[in-house]
């Protein structure tokens, strides 16, 4: 009865795991995908200094190693996604207030591109922060249950042994 239980809750878990699994990759494929692009619009249409396109560029470079993440899933790719999507929100936040303070004080047309950019950087960085911490977690989860596993079938075949010399004792 035991191993029937577990066997179906193990199936459940794997399923479980999978599907969970599959969720993430699509999202942080579809997220930092996304956020690349928008950089990219940046570099191209906004009115940038080389130091701003230089942190933009490795922002690009960020957000693809986070999408290589879903490949091949490495806690560093998603922990230095997480640190570096903070500092850029920070950034993107000062770019948008300086954008709507221009354009509600100035009048200027041209900064509703730049005002839209912004806007839509932040709110693609805030999801794809929350998407990275979930994923991350995620990953640190596998990697403690794969090691208390292996010590708990460790410990069932220890016992089992136990039992068994045990049991061929008493005959």
């Amino acid at each position: 009865m035991v191993s029937l239980r577990r066997s179906i809750d193990d199936r459940a878990n794997n399923y479980n795991y999978k599907y969970l699994n599959c969720y993430l990759e699509t999202i942080t494929r579809t997220v930092s995908g996304s956020l690349v692009l928008v950089d990219i619009a940046t570099i191209f249409y906004d009115h940038l200094t080389t130091s701003v396109i230089a942190f933009i560029i490795v922002h690009i470079i960020s957000c693809l190693l986070y999408f290589l993440s879903s490949f091949k899933p490495k806690k560093f790719l998603i922990s230095q996604f997480i640190i570096f999507s903070f500092i850029f929100i920070m950034y993107s936040m000062y770019n948008f207030a300086v954008a709507i303070t221009l354009l509600i004080a100035e009048g200027y047309n041209i900064l509703l591109l730049r005002l839209s950019l912004s806007g839509c950087s932040i709110f693609l960085e805030i999801y794809a922060i929350y998407i990275s911490v979930i994923y991350y977690i995620r990953l640190k989860n596998i990697e403690d249950y794969s090691e208390s596993s292996f010590e708990n079938e460790i410990e069932e075949s220890n016992v089992q042994l136990i039992i068994e010399h045990e049991y061929e004792g008493n005959y």
